[in-house]
């Protein structure tokens, strides 16, 4: 839970980018859906899934 940010910092966002790409990429994982299932505020939907896959699905 983030409680009540409103932004969250630069930082984290990469740290989750960076986490993604140990399993997404060329001779991992494919870029073409991914599936959400714990959509809360939008930060890893926007930040990190949004510029990297074709399709997102949130559940």
């Amino acid at each position: 839970m983030m409680g009540d940010f409103v932004e969250i910092s630069k930082v984290d966002l990469e740290g989750s980018r960076q986490f993604l790409k140990r399993f997404v990429g060329p001779g991992k994982a494919g870029t073409h859906r991914v599936l959400d299932c714990g959509s809360g505020i939008g930060r890893v939907t926007k930040g990190v899934f949004l510029p990297v896959f074709e399709k997102l699905e949130m559940a």
